[in-house]
């Protein structure tokens, strides 16, 4: 019986848990896998197939998106998440790049100043 409500709800229609049989386990298929950041996989063919299409362009339309699904296997918003987290993780590794660059700049200057001072 419902407290809230006073009524009951009849046994047919009360929530029973689905019970599906585990997916068959094929070890071959994750060989080579990419482990992203939240654990979903990507195989070694879709992120060949990605990489090759962001290579082309890092921004990607539904069309291409729509050509790219059947190939690779993957859902549309899975494919615009993987250039979205592509594209920031290049963001991030020109950043990074473009801070060395600056360190180094920075240690050749101090460099200089000490040069500057001694004579």
């Amino acid at each position: 019986m419902n407290a809230m409500h006073g009524f009951s709800i009849p046994q047919s229609y009360q929530f029973q848990p689905l019970s599906l049989p585990a997916p068959p386990m094929n070890p071959l298929y994750h060989q080579g896998s990419q482990r992203s950041a939240n654990g979903r996989l990507f195989n070694e063919y879709q992120v060949r197939i990605l990489k090759k299409q962001f290579a082309k362009d890092n921004k990607i339309d539904r069309e291409e998106i729509e050509k790219l699904m059947p190939i690779v296997g993957l859902t549309p918003a899975q494919i615009r998440h993987w250039f979205s987290n592509e594209r920031a993780k290049v963001r991030k590794q020109e950043e990074k790049k473009k801070e060395e660059e600056q360190e180094k700049e920075m240690v050749n200057v101090k460099k200089e100043i000490i040069v500057v001072k001694i004579e």
